[in-house]
Formats: C-alpha cells, structure tokens, sequence
C-alpha cells in the first residue's frame, strides 16, 4: 500500500472573522471543504499547500 501526503489550509481573515471553504461541486448534499490537495514528488508542504490554495482558490 502506497502512503500519499496531502495537505489542507485554513485561510483565516481576521478583520471579517471569516474562514474560507469550498463547496464540493462532485458529490451531492451539502458536502464542504478545506482547499488543498497531494504533496507532489520532492516538493515541500508549504510550497504545495501555496500551489493548491492558487490552484483552487485563484
């Protein structure tokens, strides 16, 4: 079995006091979540948590 790192941010703004989530757009319901994803081959946590959250989030 294969271990496969991932990350998840919680982007925090404190002058609205609000947290930034997303919806899941896949599955039905009212499924939420944090933005992230996999940690790529020889890249660190932070630089994949930045690239998901700009992949994701814009």
């Amino acid at each position: 079995m294969t271990t496969r790192l991932t990350v998840r941010g919680i982007i925090y703004n404190p002058q609205t006091d609000s947290v930034f989530v997303q919806k899941l757009k896949k599955l039905q319901g009212n499924n939420w979540y944090l933005p992230g994803g996999k940690v790529e081959d020889k890249e660190s946590l932070i630089s994949a948590l930045k690239r998901e959250i700009f992949e994701e989030c814009g």
